[in-house]
């Protein structure tokens, strides 16, 4: 599946998948190194926290790889498939749907 993104949401992504990357990623590493220093791992919860901030960070960065990976630049300009024109929001469907009869 591709993942329609014009190219300044591509552009976007990219930064902070650099940012997350090059910054975060050492200094989450570094938390858990310094997390794991306290001693017993199974009731030491700094260092569960620390890893999960540090997997949460890593899923994103795979996110985001997958995301720039499959994406196809449209123009940005255009008003095709999902510009604010051609879709509509969850709460136009509860006004416009059909209401059920009361005999269901």
């Amino acid at each position: 599946m591709h993942d329609e993104l014009t190219q300044v949401d591509i552009d976007k992504m990219k930064e902070e998948l650099q940012h997350r990357i090059q910054v975060l990623r050492p200094q989450l590493i570094e938390e858990v190194k310094v997390a794991r220093s306290f001693g017993d791992l199974s009731e030491n919860f700094e260092y569960k926290a620390a890893k999960r901030e540090k997997n949460r960070n890593d899923s994103r960065i795979r996110y985001l790889q997958n995301m720039i990976k499959t994406a196809v630049v449209i123009d940005g300009t255009s008003q095709g498939r999902g510009s604010p024109s051609s879709t509509r929001s969850p709460s136009w469907w509860r006004t416009t749907a059909p209401r059920r009869p009361s005999s269901w």
